[in-house]
């Protein structure tokens, strides 16, 4: 077997499309083209919908068991009429399922005699992140379903999903819960979950249990000490590879004096900012390095002072509502008229995060669209292409029938699902290459080693795990324009050449009037004090 494979889309045939030309906001244009166009396209298109009844999520309790034991397996094979068994048990065509949080779903019936194997499915729910159950779930069945038809049934095997839930994102609940799924149901492989604290634990069970556990998040810098979890694959990005990203600007506009302010209350900012801190440093970039508490009410003015006496060049590691403060004093203080830039990361456009729009529609919008102009943005590249907008429709179509879940208006099918599509499909390529091998399925450790250093193209674009079962993930850098006041890709950093690639056609809009960057080192050094300078520094008092 080759390590370059395609992979699908999502059912049925051609659609009307519309695409976006950035990560932000829905402006879409039209576009017509046929799903099948793409290789995604022609092997999802070959999956069938089906209908189900309101009733498919009931609540009537049923404590038997799915299978006979707790083996996981079951030989399975159907009846004279058609029907369904699974370990001599008939099973209905349309099962009441306990709860949502609960749900088992069977494999349908195809007149094919075949084994059952269990995949854990561990998420919070209603935990309203860009990457819970309610969003996540949805594209997860199709995965499913897409592995069942194009790779599982040749072999007269099925994966049965097997799914729990929890409430918060925390460690008190997941690891239970996934113990139950292990020691009843004997699941081959977990998928999520996504947030730190519920994975943690989880991944190192599954290291304990020999298990495959693949997450769609899971970008916190600590997963990537495989010694302890040996079993985990990470499709989605790592925050310790940030400073590639930022170092590839750098690179690109020849900056080597750098300034970090990170709002160390905000856990993602205080993550990002320290995976960014020790990078930079590293790479002898970092010369100016300070905490603020974002819930205090801090002298923002001294901060931007205290780092303009070191670099030209700001990293604003804050949540969102503070990117805004930061960028309204440096236009107070006259720091956004070209000699400075400043850059911040929104990982994609979520309120998760906090809202990192100049626009709240108050009195200092216009001051805020101005200072704008001086900031760059890290962002992940959200994927765009017709196919991944028709798989998007198919995932909101879902979440609202399967899920009880209604995306709203301008909510993107973001990043983080389609990571989770593109993991469950990479289990699926594994498993076929053990089948095809005459492997054991059960052995976590070849399935893990098997999607380890592979390429292939997903949903969401090309995707390679590295030999460290991490993703090289994809960025855009956006900036903005400063006659339609919104944010526009104008580069992107590819994780297989960790270079910025700039955006044919498009170009960063330096304020002041600049044709180009500000000079790493200004004319007249960062204190206005080179015999060179002739009164014409930027001082800030």
């Amino acid at each position: 077997m080759t390590n370059f494979v395609p992979i699908a889309c999502v059912v049925l045939g051609c659609l009307f499309f519309v695409s976006r030309s950035t990560a932000y906001p829905r402006e879409h244009r039209t576009n017509v083209r046929s799903v099948e166009d793409t290789e995604i396209g022609q092997l999802l298109s070959s999956l069938v919908e089906t209908n189900r009844d309101s009733d498919d999520y009931g609540l009537e309790e049923d404590d038997s068991p799915a299978v006979s034991g707790t083996t996981g397996e079951s030989n399975s094979n159907t009846t004279g009429t058609g029907q369904l068994t699974v370990g001599g048990r008939f099973v209905p065509d349309r099962m009441h399922k306990r709860s949502l949080n609960n749900l088992e779903i069977q494999p349908i019936n195809d007149d094919t005699n075949y084994t059952v194997y269990y995949v854990g499915v561990l998420m919070a729910s209603h935990l309203d992140s860009p990457f819970d159950l309610e969003r996540c779930g949805p594209a997860i069945d199709l995965a499913l379903e897409l592995v069942n038809q194009s790779l599982m049934k040749m072999h007269n095997v099925r994966l049965s999903k097997v799914q729990r839930s929890y409430a918060s994102c925390s460690g008190s609940k997941s690891p239970g819960l996934a113990a139950d799924m292990h020691f009843k149901h004997s699941v081959i492989a977990f998928i999520g979950p996504a947030c730190a604290f519920a994975l943690e634990p989880v991944a190192q069970l599954a290291d304990y249990w020999n298990t495959p556990i693949i997450t769609g998040m899971g970008d916190q810098g600590m997963f990537k000490d495989k010694s302890r979890y040996q079993t985990l694959t990470r499709m989605s990005y790592c925050q310790c590879r940030l400073k590639l990203v930022f170092s590839s600007i750098f690179r690109q506009f020849g900056w080597r004096h750098i300034a970090l302010i990170i709002d160390r209350s905000d856990l993602f900012s205080l993550t990002v900012g320290k995976n960014l801190e020790y990078g930079l440093k590293d790479e002898d970039l970092l010369k100016f390095v300070r905490e603020l508490d974002g819930n205090d009410e801090e002298d923002i003015d001294s901060y931007l002072k205290d780092a303009s006496m070191y670099a030209r060049v700001i990293i604003l590691s804050v949540r969102g509502s503070l990117v805004r403060k930061f960028m309204l004093s440096a236009l107070a203080l006259g720091m956004t008229r070209g000699e400075f830039t400043f850059l911040d990361v929104e990982i994609f456009q979520s309120s998760y995060w906090g809202d990192h729009y100049w626009e709240l529609g108050d009195e200092d919008d216009f001051k805020a669209r101005k200072s704008y102009e001086a900031l760059l943005r890290v962002s992940l590249l959200q994927p765009t292409s017709p196919t991944y907008q028709y798989f998007a429709e198919k995932v909101r179509t879902r979440a609202k029938r399967d899920y009880n879940y209604t995306f709203v208006e301008d909510e993107e099918v973001n990043f983080f699902i389609g990571a989770f599509f593109d993991g469950v499909y990479l289990l699926g390529m594994a498993l076929n290459d053990t089948l095809i091998e005459g492997g054991d399925i059960r052995d976590g450790t070849a399935i893990t080693r098997k999607m380890w250093g592979r390429d292939f193209e997903g949903i969401t674009g090309h995707v390679r795990i590295d030999d460290n079962g991490d993703r090289d993930a994809d960025y855009s850098i956006l900036d903005l324009d400063p006659i339609t006041g919104r944010f526009e890709v104008v580069a992107h950093y590819y994780g297989i050449t960790r270079e910025y690639s700039p955006v044919k056609g498009k170009k960063i809009h330096w304020p002041g009037g600049r044709e180009g960057p500000p000079p790493d080192v200004p004319k007249c050094g960062f204190l206005g004090t080179s015999p060179a300078c002739q009164g014409n520094g930027v001082r800030l008092s």
